[in-house]
This record gives structure tokens, C-alpha cells and sequence, in this order.
């Protein structure tokens, strides 16, 4: 490393000092010090890590907790930017904070992993899935699904895909990394006729990515993940390397497969999108350790938190408010079934921004699928910069009787949803982006709960 590097490197971690004694958030600012001073400093201090990169639509947050949580408590030093920073300023703020002999498990952005994987030179790549996100910035799946392709492609790393979501088949099947595929049993899927390419009501066809073909679906696990095939080309859903099923029982059992050694653990964080979280953490950490057993890699999955924002439960008084963050259409669908699955609901809040970290375009919400949901009937509420559109797509499926809440002040809104809410029941909140992280923000004093992020 030269005296440049070492010099920004040291500037960086200064910053870093300083922002901590003031109390600030320490995650991307020392890393913008150091990238400004040398913007070749990425690399460097890639140099002779080991590093595993996470990446995809959603779930990167939790998977990047939940691949921590477990390599820790098999032994190994971690290093993560669990505080969620995923651009190159976060990756280097994290790595800055990291030693040589750690594994840094590195959420990154999809369009910031294309330009540093070169840098990176990770190790693995676990990627999630690919959903319609912020398609005003991106233009389309075939845009992501080429930035996460174009990075792997630039690598040696082993990728970690999930199998059951052709746009990320299409990532394997275009370069030349080993991949090894996971996904859900395919005996645990719903059943759907052969033909059927629009899935759960959507009217959305899903394409191949190879020949643009309408894809069959066997069966489906959500929207276009299931066991798919192309009637037109060789395109088809892969063979997997690891598999979860759900087990029956009171809390969330997943029961992981590798070559047809099952293992079964609790995972304490609701949600079957969850369940594809867990099963791809497996497969990465027996990537990483091939000696240790599968059940010794599942049975850590009891220690997963719910992360900022997602899933996280806040107590107040005889009741608690979770948040449930949500930011494109696949999500809404999810963590809306998650909560109507719920039995202490004491009331739902959406609040949808539309700044440019979220995307402006939020036509998502109409073609979220609510209309085949139960939704439950407790008070409802809609904030945000997108209140009245929300507003309008929940009275679209409601009876005429039920009403939905607009206000503009959504801690105000909040706020009195929560006094109303019945002991013993919860205020689901259901945020983007940016309102999840101004809400954090400004519930944290009348709420009693810390407001900076895990660093």
C-alpha cells in the first residue's frame, strides 16, 4: 500500500473516531474521506481477505446478519456492515474496521457490486433474488440482472444462487464461476398447471431470459420463483444443491438439505422469504467450511435478530409496534401476508415515499397482489409522500365499510395509532426506505429506543 493509501486510510479512520465520540453514525462518512483521498484504496484493503459478498433485490440485509450471526458462532472473526451501508463508502468504511485474518461479510447494492467486484476479489457471492425495484433507476430486471452478472463475471468467486428464480439461473448459466444452486423442496410447492406462466393473480408473464419465451411453471413458491422451464429453449430450473422445507410447529422450523442430509433448526424471524434467506446463509458458511456439518451450520440459525427496520419489534407500554420494511411490489406482497399470518394485529400503517433512494416510480403498488389476501379488519393508515396512492390501492380491496387513515405527519400518525392500538396488540408498520430510517429516527425519543444503526 502506498504512503497515498495508508495517508487516506488513516484520514478515514479519524473521521471515524470523531463521528463516534459525538455520538454520530460512523458508516460511510470515514470511508468517503478515505475513497476522496485515494479512490484506489477499495482494493488494498481487499488485498488477501477473505470476503463474501451479498448481493440481489431482497433480503441482503438480513442474509448478510444471519451469515454473521452463524460463521461467529462456529468460531470465526467476522467483520460486516451490519448497519445496512452497501455502497462503495460503506464497504470501505467496514473494511477500514476489519483485520486481515477476519471474513468480511459485505452487503453490497447491485449496482455497486458491478463496480467493485474487481476490488473485492470476494471469495463467495450469495445472490437472493431479482424482483422489479426501483425501476426508474435501474430500467429493468434485464439491467440488474446483468450489473450482478457482469460483477460475478469479473471474479473468481463461487456463487451462491438461488435457484428457483430464472433471473438469477441466468447469472450461472452465463459465466464461468462454479454456482451452487439453492432453494425450496420442490415438494413443498404449490401445484399450478403446466401452462400457467402468470403467477399467484399477478397477470404478470414471466420471460425467458435466453429467448424471451413465455416460462412454464410446474409450481410456484412466489411470483416467478417455482419450478420453471422453457418450452422454447434449454432454460430450465436447475438442479439443487441445497433445499429448505418448512416444519411444522409454532415457531418458523426449516429444514435444510444438502446431498440428502437433512438438517433441522429454529429460525426465530418470521417469513417464508426468510426461510430462502436461512437456506442460502447454509449453503454459503459449507461453501466457506466444507468440514463443518450442516446441522452445525443450522442449529446457529436460532441466534438471528430481526435487523433495523425489518421485523423489528419496539415495545410501548402493554403493546409493541413492529416495522416491516417493504420496497417494491414482491415485498409488499410479503410482508403483508407475513402480518395478516399475525395474531396480535392491532393495526396496519403504510408509509411509502418516493425520494430517489426508494425510486420514484411507485406504480409497484398496483401491481402488488392483495386482492387473493385476507386482510384483517383493524384500523388502517396510509403516510408518507405516496399516502393517497396507498390509500386508494388498500380501499380498492377493502368492503365499503373499512376506512383508511390519510395523514401527512407520519409520526404524528403513528403515534396516535399506537394509542389506540389495544394492550396486548401490535401497530404494524410497513415503511420504504426512507421512511423507514426518518421514522427510526424520529420515534426513537417518545419511544425509548436507540436510533443508530448496528456498525
Amino acid at each position: 500500500m502506498s504512503l497515498r493509501n495508508k495517508f487516506a486510510v488513516a484520514m478515514g479512520r479519524l473521521t471515524r473516531t470523531i463521528l463516534r465520540a459525538l455520538g454520530r453514525q460512523a458508516s460511510t462518512l470515514p470511508g468517503r474521506v478515505t475513497l476522496t483521498l485515494a479512490s484506489d484504496t477499495l482494493a488494498y484493503m481487499a488485498q488477501n481477505r477473505r470476503i463474501v459478498c451479498v448481493t440481489g433485490t431482497n433480503g441482503k440485509t438480513t442474509s448478510t446478519s444471519l451469515l454473521t450471526d452463524v460463521l461467529t458462532g462456529l468460531g470465526v472473526r467476522v467483520t460486516t456492515n451490519r448497519s445496512g451501508a452497501n455502497m462503495q463508502m460503506g464497504l470501505m468504511t467496514t473494511l477500514m474496521s476489519s483485520d486481515p485474518g477476519e471474513v468480511s461479510v459485505l452487503e453490497v447494492d447491485e449496482a455497486a457490486f458491478a463496480k467493485c467486484a474487481v476490488d473485492l476479489n470476494p471469495t463467495a457471492v450469495l445472490v437472493t433474488n431479482i424482483f422489479p425495484d426501483q425501476m426508474d433507476r435501474y430500467g429493468s430486471i434485464a439491467a440488474i440482472r446483468n450489473l450482478i452478472k457482469d460483477g460475478c463475471a469479473k471474479t473468481r468467486a463461487t456463487l451462491i444462487l438461488c435457484g428457483d428464480d430464472p433471473n438469477v439461473v441466468a447469472i450461472g448459466e452465463q459465466v464461468e464461476n462454479t454456482c451452487i444452486y439453492y432453494g425450496a423442496d420442490p415438494d413443498t410447492h404449490d401445484p399450478l398447471p403446466h401452462s400457467l406462466n402468470r403467477i399467484a393473480g399477478t397477470g404478470e408473464e414471466y420471460h425467458c431470459p435466453y429467448c424471451n419465451h413465455l416460462l412454464n411453471y410446474k409450481s410456484q413458491v412466489m411470483r416467478q420463483q417455482g419450478d420453471f422451464s422453457c418450452p422454447n429453449c434449454f432454460f430450465r430450473h436447475p438442479k439443487l444443491d441445497f433445499s429448505f422445507k418448512i416444519e411444522t410447529g409454532g415457531q418458523l422450523s426449516v429444514a435444510a438439505t444438502q446431498a440428502g442430509v437433512q438438517a433441522k433448526g429454529l429460525l426465530p424471524i418470521e417469513g417464508y422469504f426468510n426461510a430462502f434467506n436461512a437456506c442460502g446463509v447454509a449453503a454459503v458458511a459449507k461453501t466457506l467450511y466444507e468440514t463443518v456439518s450442516l446441522s452445525d451450520v443450522v442449529d446457529q440459525f436460532k441466534k438471528a435478530k430481526p435487523q433495523y427496520g425489518r421485523l423489528e419489534r419496539i415495545p410501548y407500554s402493554d403493546k409493541e409496534l413492529c416495522f416491516v420494511l417493504i420496497k417494491n411490489a414482491a415485498g409488499m406482497e410479503q410482508g403483508v401476508r407475513l402480518v395478516t399470518e399475525m395474531d396480535d394485529i392491532g393495526g396496519i400503517l403504510f408509509v411509502i415515499n418516493n425520494r430517489p433512494a426508494d425510486g420514484e416510480d411507485v406504480t409497484w403498488i398496483w401491481d402488488t397482489e392483495l386482492e387473493n389476501m385476507t386482510l384483517p379488519a383493524v384500523p388502517y393508515g396510509a403516510s408518507g409522500s405516496c399516502r393517497s396512492a396507498v390509500a386508494e390501492r388498500l380501499e380498492a380491496v377493502f368492503s365499503p365499510h373499512q376506512h383508511v387513515t390519510i395523514e401527512a405527519d407520519a409520526v404524528k400518525l403513528t403515534l396516535e395509532m399506537l394509542d389506540t392500538c389495544p394492550p396486548g396488540k401490535c401497530l404494524y408498520v410497513l415503511p420504504n426506505y426512507t421512511a423507514m430510517l426518518e421514522l427510526r429516527e424520529r420515534l426513537a425519543e417518545p419511544l425509548h429506543f436507540s436510533k443508530q444503526w448496528g456498525e
